[in-house]
């Protein structure tokens, strides 16, 4: 592969990845952005937001205003304990960004992150905040937020979010650690608590699935609606706001990133570019496949043609960012 068109692929991760955040970051009410861009309408994960807004803040340097503007307003309802969890998930000199984020909400007078912040960090003056004085907690967008504002952080808030933005659809304990980057017995146990309050409904059959209800409901076996939390006036389209995985998505386009630039500052040959591609997708091809994203991995298992694999990568890239911007 050319060195043109592997920062093409490079450039089109930048750019999907980039445009995620700054949509998640409108939905949250951050401000000098163009009044016309596209909001999300998925949920907005905050802890993911906030990493994937550290390790592109030297790419787009507005997600370093944003994230130093929530730091100020919002970092009361960030939980540390996940952003950590989630951290965990990367390369430790990717994981080492979470201690900036850390200073700006100490600096603002959160005492939680100090045990964790970058003393000699150079963060934003507050003069140059992007947003209002309280993040948008009404939108559909920002439930995972609004529910932490009203049950205080932890599982139990962020499991009851996860499960309202399945929109009806039940999930298993398997499921619901990984995409809530809790421990398991954390989540067993939340749900415990969440199943006895009657906001959530544990199915008989094995392994069991749970599903979000209304507690107010006078029939206590059903299953009643809970999707009015995910429209707003002036919503549209019901039932927008749901629950994305993104977090493979994400990670995809962000290690395919760093290997086309590994692959510049190295001189890597084609034939270890694709080698070193080929483990990038191998690890995410079954998360991938879960969401619908078929990648042309599996047209081509065995090939060692560089003009198959320059297919692979272009095709590849192409099916994840199209998948982001329609599902995000």
């Amino acid at each position: 592969m050319s060195k043109e068109i592997a920062n093409k692929l490079r450039n089109s991760a930048e750019e999907a990845l980039i445009d995620a955040c700054w949509r998640q970051w409108i939905v949250l009410g951050a401000s000098g952005t163009d009044i016309h861009a596209h909001r999300a309408t998925s949920i907005v994960d905050v802890e993911q937001l906030i990493l994937f807004s550290l390790l592109l803040r030297k790419r787009e340097k507005r997600l370093d205003l944003f994230l130093n503007w929530f730091a100020v307003v919002g970092a009361p309802l960030v939980s540390l304990q996940r952003l950590q969890g989630l951290g965990d998930r990367l390369e430790a000199d990717d994981r080492s960004e979470i201690s900036r984020f850390a200073q700006m909400a100490l600096s603002a007078g959160d005492r939680r992150w100090k045990t964790i912040a970058e003393s000699d960090a150079d963060i934003p003056e507050i003069s140059t905040l992007k947003g209002p004085s309280i993040p948008n907690l009404l939108h559909p967008g920002a439930l995972l937020l609004r529910f932490r504002a009203g049950f205080g952080l932890g599982a139990k808030a962020d499991l009851l979010t996860i499960l309202v933005g399945q929109c009806g659809h039940p999930r298993t304990v398997k499921h619901l650690v990984k995409a809530a980057a809790y421990r398991e017995t954390s989540v067993r146990e939340a749900l415990r608590d969440l199943t006895s309050a009657a906001f959530v409904v544990k199915s008989a059959n094995r392994p069991a699935e749970y599903i979000a209800r209304s507690p107010w409901h006078r029939d206590t076996t059903s299953v009643r609606d809970t999707s009015s939390l995910l429209y707003s006036e002036g919503n549209a389209e019901p039932g927008t706001a749901s629950w994305k995985t993104l977090w493979p998505v994400l990670s995809f386009l962000h290690d395919c990133m760093i290997l086309i630039d590994t692959m510049n500052s190295k001189e890597l040959s084609e034939y270890i570019f694709y080698s070193k591609f080929r483990d990038v997708l191998d690890r995410y091809l079954d998360d991938l496949a879960i969401l619908g994203i078929v990648l042309p991995l599996t047209t081509f298992p065995h090939t060692d043609s560089p003009d198959a694999w320059a297919q692979i990568s272009r095709h590849s890239m192409e099916a994840v960012t199209e998948w982001l911007a329609e599902n995000l």
